[in-house]
């Protein structure tokens, strides 16, 4: 995507907008939460709305900031996160951003993330991990594969976003011939803490 102001397709029966808008300075403040310096977590902000890594979804008016949903502002901190683990390549950061912003549903699995009552998943997985994070004591995790093919050099860059308990899927397949060069977790319990108390309120499950 190239418009900073492009917002993901959502589904027909979207759920209802959850929580306030995210300045860049919010959103930089969550992640400062982690021990990241301000100005390292707005610097990177900054890069992912620029990068389409995260969505604006209110371009602000005059000397208003535009406005983020907690998605992406956990989005975000998830990508920090990888930055922090030495993690500066665009293509993994946006392969992490898809998994975070795009649903799988390989084999039906992701099927199973409806919350009670809803007939429909969220947006994002990312949304899904934040309520289920905040509001059901789930454990949600980020997973980043990098495979390598000795023969051909093409390098696969697979990542799955899921909840501690189900199966891993991924969103690339890697050729047959390929090895597996690297392997990244990144927990996101902790992580997500400072959207999940400014959504729901006091201490998360």
């Amino acid at each position: 995507m190239t418009d900073e102001t492009e917002v993901p397709h959502e589904a027909l029966f979207a759920y209802p907008r959850l929580g306030p808008n995210f300045s860049i300075k919010d959103i930089a403040n969550s992640i400062m939460a982690s021990g990241v310096p301000f100005p390292t977590a707005h610097g990177r902000v900054k890069i992912y709305a620029k990068a389409s890594l995260i969505y604006v979804r209110e371009k602000g008016v005059t000397t208003q900031p535009n406005g983020y949903d907690f998605s992406d502002a956990a989005a975000a901190c998830v990508l920090s996160a990888l930055q922090e683990a030495g993690i500066q390549d665009h293509e993994v950061l946006q392969a992490a951003s898809q998994a975070l912003y795009t649903w799988t549903d390989s084999d039906g699995r992701d099927s199973v993330y409806k919350l009670p009552g809803q007939p429909h998943l969220p947006r994002h997985p990312i949304d899904r991990a934040v309520w289920g994070i905040g509001k059901l004591g789930e454990h949600w995790s980020l997973h980043v594969d990098v495979w390598r093919d000795p023969q051909t050099g093409n390098r696969t860059i697979n990542c799955d976003f899921k909840e501690m308990h189900r199966p891993h899927i991924g969103q690339a397949n890697p050729e047959s011939t390929a090895y597996p060069v690297v392997s990244i977790a990144v927990p996101l319990d902790w992580l997500v803490q400072p959207i999940c108390r400014k959504l729901f309120g006091g201490p998360v499950n």
